[in-house]
């Protein structure tokens, strides 16, 4: 034998992350606030649609569940 597997879940977290673009660091910061999405787009002066997408580029680059 060559040594253990990784399993599935093990390969998933050795995966190198992606970085976050400045836009990405920017939304993140807002995350944790009280404000809408809405409410964020307009904070930083972009459309809601461009919040939305960040985010969900967050979630995906932090391989964040849910």
């Amino acid at each position: 034998m060559n040594g253990p597997s990784l399993t599935p879940a093990d390969r998933l977290a050795t995966r190198p992350t992606e970085q976050l673009s400045p836009g990405e660091l920017k939304i993140l910061r807002y995350l944790p606030t009280n404000l809408s999405r809405p409410q964020i787009a307009s904070e930083l002066s972009v459309s809601v649609n461009t919040v939305n997408t960040q985010v969900r580029n967050i979630y995906a680059k932090l391989q964040a569940r849910g």
